[in-house]
């Protein structure tokens, strides 16, 4: 919601009438717009991309369900990353409102921000992120144990 600025009333006035309503109005209008808005917390981990069709099947490796990442409606990511971490707790905290950049780990021209269309789901292994692309370009590395940056902006809820 975009509301219009109202300068306040000068310092001093005797009688401030209908500007310190309108004023005031003006001023709760901007507060409740933000504390409608969402917080977001922001980390970033290395996996490996394959090109190849999901499921993810090596350690640390990530595949999309399309080899055209704008086309693509799922993210199967093993929940161990590159590194061995388990980062499934991250994962799930993803939501609707959450956005994943995939990126190129050498090459910042390369990346993709996808939008979370659902929550992830787990199996023994792996997680399935259902997103949408929102942006990006250039192919992502897939030769050998090529590092790709992913990262995770999860929406907190407000109160």
């Amino acid at each position: 919601m975009t509301v219009e600025p109202i300068e306040p009333p000068e310092p001093g006035t005797e009688d401030w009438g209908d500007d310190l309503n309108a004023y005031l109005a003006h001023l709760e209008t901007r507060i409740v717009d933000l504390e409608s808005r969402p917080d977001y917390i922001f980390n970033s981990y290395p996996w490996s991309f394959n090109g190849g069709a999901p499921p993810a099947t090596a350690s640390g490796q990530l595949r999309l369900d399309n080899s055209d990442p704008s086309q693509a409606t799922m993210i199967d990511v093993r929940k161990i990353d590159f590194d061995g971490a388990d980062r499934s707790p991250a994962m799930q905290l993803l939501n609707v409102g959450s956005s994943i950049r995939i990126g190129d780990w050498d090459n910042a021209a390369v990346l993709h921000w996808f939008l979370v269309a659902g929550p992830a789901t787990f199996n023994a292994t792996n997680a399935q992120i259902p997103v949408t692309w929102k942006s990006g370009s250039g192919a992502l590395p897939t030769s050998g144990q090529a590092k790709i940056n992913v990262g995770f902006v999860v929406a907190l809820g407000v109160s």
